[in-house]
């Protein structure tokens, strides 16, 4: 697709928008097949102003001008954002159709962007991988202990493919991980490690994993704090 756009770059006078899924190419692919030529844009998911003029109703004024009861009314609606989550589908359904449609996310990152993409030839260990960091939502884990568990579950998967399905997981945003390890323990143990659902989607337990719609207080700082190109301080 690279070797594509640009020979319509060099051949056409004409600006081009690349969006989509990451199954064939990432976005950073495309940017070093382009050789220069082409400006990485994320589109995030809503952040609380912009649900709130989703729904038409974004404040005009400061908050500080508001009253108790328009303050009370802001803090109804960010408790709601904060379990509905920012994805503009998602906004204003019902419960449990919000959480069909982020199920049908989950899957589909996992099949097409992961699974099929790079090729997975363990998907037993990769959903188990994808269910625990999804369901423990800003739970501190480390890759040894993950692997420990999935051995002792009879699960057979190798520490070195778990790094490599971390990584995975996280080329197509569906989780992010936050490294808040000591520098002077060894950083091969893997200590001190958060996983954030980085697309407001959190799973519950059961199989299939139960979604529930739910942003989450620090999954909603932390892409903020991505969107907004500041360092993550613990």
């Amino acid at each position: 697709m690279g070797s594509f756009v640009r020979r319509l770059m060099d051949t056409e006078r004409i600006e081009i928008l690349l969006s989509g899924s990451s199954a064939k190419l990432l976005s950073r692919e495309v940017a070093t097949s382009l050789r220069g030529r082409a400006l990485e844009v994320l589109i995030h998911p809503f952040g609380f102003r912009e649900a709130l003029r989703h729904a038409g109703a974004e404040p005009n004024a400061s908050w500080d001008s508001f009253d108790a009861a328009e303050l009370s009314a802001l803090d109804a609606a960010l408790r709601t954002y904060l379990a509905t989550g920012g994805f503009p589908e998602a906004q204003g359904i019902p419960v449990r159709d919000r959480a069909s449609l982020l199920r049908s996310y989950v899957d589909v990152v996992v099949l097409r962007d992961v699974i099929e993409r790079h090729g997975v030839s363990n998907p037993v260990a990769l959903r188990w991988l994808q269910r625990q960091l999804l369901g423990t939502p800003a739970g501190a884990f480390s890759v040894q202990k993950l692997y420990n568990t999935m051995r002792s579950q009879g699960i057979a998967v190798g520490k070195d493919t778990l790094h490599e399905y971390l990584g995975y997981l996280e080329d197509p945003f569906q989780i992010a991980s936050v490294d808040t390890s000591n520098p002077a323990i060894d950083r091969h143990r893997n200590t001190g490690h958060h996983a954030l659902a980085s697309g407001d989607w959190l799973t519950g337990g059961g199989d299939p994993p139960r979604i529930e719609a739910q942003s989450g207080p620090e999954s909603t700082a932390w892409r903020y704090t991505r969107a907004s190109r500041r360092k993550l301080h613990g």
